[in-house]
């Protein structure tokens, strides 16, 4: 590497590689993990910092973007809001309280916050942890708007917003990710612990992690080194208006550096916070009454890269995203924190750890297809839950688009089979006997789903 490359990397990225420690990384992997990472991100616009690692010994990490509009650039060290991070912090306050016997995950709630309407139907702590509760998620609901957002309230009056709200099903029954039972579950920990939701996490997880720069709401004085939120305009970059963290609470509060990630996920495996066996618990899959398996347990999703099982999870609130992702049988860790939306960080989080083992998704080479032939795919097709994808083609390239959602070109693999462009996912159609297609299979690291085409959208004239 010449000089003045050198140099634009120290300045500008901030990076630091570090791989003679761990003797399966080779310099070839640090450069796939540099090139991907430098592809990702825009080094003059907001950003983002990444950090992997293999056990205690971090590989590579970068810090790639501005810290704010007009700004200083982000650091390695800068303090990022990790949203729905936030829940597997939760989850395991609530383990740490199950396991000094002042409550038992099969607990109603209502012994907890009697106020709670259930309607009459019994909904366990366990429910709330795993999203099966059929409590509707505050932040979906019509009245929850920006200048709401910008209020400071109580953990009861974010409560009280949706009490009234019905269930979206009978508790138990079904899978509905669901802020406002994580809202619930920061209100029983605060019972049951006699201590405010930011005091519990400072003494019972940030401490005994060693978690040095990480904080439970906006409550503090010091906010050196924190980075600024931005969203995207048709002139570039600016930043977000103000929210108050009062609001994502015990569902998406937490503040924090890649590095005091890592920390948490080394305290976590070493049992220095859980035991095991309740560590365990919280990485299994949920399976609801009708067999179907739910990629998620307690505050993570439970997932696979390259074969290997992985626990993670990601986040959005207002201006940032993050993924947080760690393979336990290789002890390979990944973060991804930026201050702008960024599409495609799980995607990317998965390509680094994948990197990290050896075992890189491979980029297949697109094949030819005409564009006569893709016309046999276009149409309207319906998942099991009515959602609808419209398969397009446009400047001669076919399409995939959920209702309100971007379309994403897909890249033809082989005749009936596509990757999405940037993305780890792969849709394979199915054809009928008088080879019409009738239906794709959409198919990501979690699952894959079934769509059936709308007989009437089976035209081969493109629209």
């Amino acid at each position: 590497m010449s000089t003045p490359s050198f140099l634009r990397i120290l300045l500008i990225t901030q990076t630091l590689l570090i791989s003679t420690a761990f003797a399966q990384i080779s310099d070839d992997q640090i450069s796939q993990l540099e090139s991907l990472v430098e592809s990702a991100f825009d080094h003059d616009l907001p950003g983002g910092v990444i950090l992997v690692a293999h056990k205690e010994q971090v590989l590579y990490q970068s810090a790639t973007g501005i810290s704010e509009t007009d700004g200083p650039p982000l650091s390695i060290d800068s303090i990022f809001r990790v949203a729905s991070v936030t829940k597997q912090f939760t989850a395991v306050a609530i383990l740490q309280l199950a396991e000094q016997g002042k409550l038992d995950l099969d607990d109603d709630i209502t012994k907890h916050i009697p106020e709670f309407d259930t309607r009459g139907d019994y909904i366990s702590i366990e429910m709330l942890l795993n999203h099966t509760s059929g409590i509707r998620g505050y932040t979906s609901m019509p009245a929850f708007n920006p200048e709401l957002e910008a209020t400071d309230v109580t953990p009861e009056q974010i409560m009280d917003f949706f009490n009234d709200q019905e269930l979206l099903f009978k508790p138990g029954t079904l899978h509905s990710y669901s802020n406002s039972g994580y809202a619930l579950l920061g209100i029983i920990i605060e019972r049951v612990s006699k201590q405010s939701y930011a005091e519990y996490m400072q003494a019972n997880i940030f401490a005994k992690a060693d978690m040095q720069r990480a904080f439970a709401g906006n409550d503090h004085m010091d906010t050196t080194g924190f980075a600024t939120g931005h969203r995207r305009t048709r002139a570039g970059f600016e930043p977000t208006d103000y929210i108050s963290l009062t609001w994502p609470y015990s569902a998406g509060c937490i503040e924090t550096t890649v590095a005091d990630l890592h920390k948490w996920m080394r305290a976590l495996f070493s049992g220095k916070l859980i035991t095991p066996e309740s560590l365990s618990r919280a990485h299994t899959v949920t399976t609801l009454p009708n067999g179907r398996e739910m990629r998620y347990g307690y505050g993570w999703d439970i997932l696979e890269v390259q074969g290997r099982p992985s626990v993670e999870h990601g986040g959005g609130i207002a201006g940032f995203v993050s993924h947080v992702l760690y393979i336990p049988s290789e002890e390979i860790f990944v973060a991804i924190l930026c201050n702008a939306q960024h599409r495609g960080i799980e995607d990317l989080s998965a390509r680094l750890a994948a990197i990290a083992l050896g075992k890189p998704y491979s980029d297949t080479k697109a094949v030819d297809i005409e564009v006569s032939n893709l016309k046999d795919f276009i149409g309207t097709y319906t998942d099991h839950s009515g959602n609808e994808r419209h398969i397009r083609i446009n400047d001669g390239r076919l399409y995939s688009q959920r209702v309100g959602g971007m379309g994403l070109h897909l890249i033809p693999m082989a005749p009936d089979q596509f990757k999405m462009e940037g993305q780890l996912i792969e849709i394979e159609f199915e054809r009928d006997e008088s080879d019409e297609v009738i239906a794709l299979m959409f198919k990501t690291r979690s699952r894959d789903i079934r769509w059936t085409r709308n007989r009437k959208s089976q035209s081969k004239t493109a629209p």
